[in-house]
């Protein structure tokens, strides 16, 4: 892991963020992406300068259309950003975090695939 990738693990890892929890370096469809929740379907990456390429940012658009497709969201950070402003990084993670859960009677969080199953099997 970068060293920005490391100071973001440790603010999001044993469940930190709502009590989600998240991968690190968790493949899909041979694809690593930095950080994942399952529960969620959420990615998070951590893109260095060599993002900026041209030639890098176009594999990382369609990389992320193929990650897509399996109905994964994503989240993208600069190290800059996770240097220089991670209280905003982790803002922003826990906005999508509540973009991506639903509450149950119990308090329980869950997905929305999860909320529609839950409720067709309480009746």
């Amino acid at each position: 892991m970068t060293p920005e990738e490391k100071i973001l693990w440790e603010r999001i890892r044993g469940k930190k963020i709502d009590g989600i929890r998240f991968r690190r370096q968790y493949s899909v469809c041979g694809f690593i992406l930095d950080f994942y929740s399952p529960e969620l379907r959420l990615a998070i990456e951590v893109d260095g300068g060599y993002h900026l390429k041209e030639s890098q940012k176009a594999y990382d658009v369609a990389r992320q259309k193929v990650i897509e497709s399996f109905q994964i969201s994503f989240l993208r950070f600069t190290n800059d950003e996770v240097r220089e402003v991670l209280a905003r990084v982790i803002q922003d993670i826990k906005a999508k975090v509540n973009d991506l859960t639903l509450p149950l009677s119990k308090g329980e969080i869950v997905n929305e695939k999860s909320y529609i199953n839950v409720k067709a099997k309480r009746g």
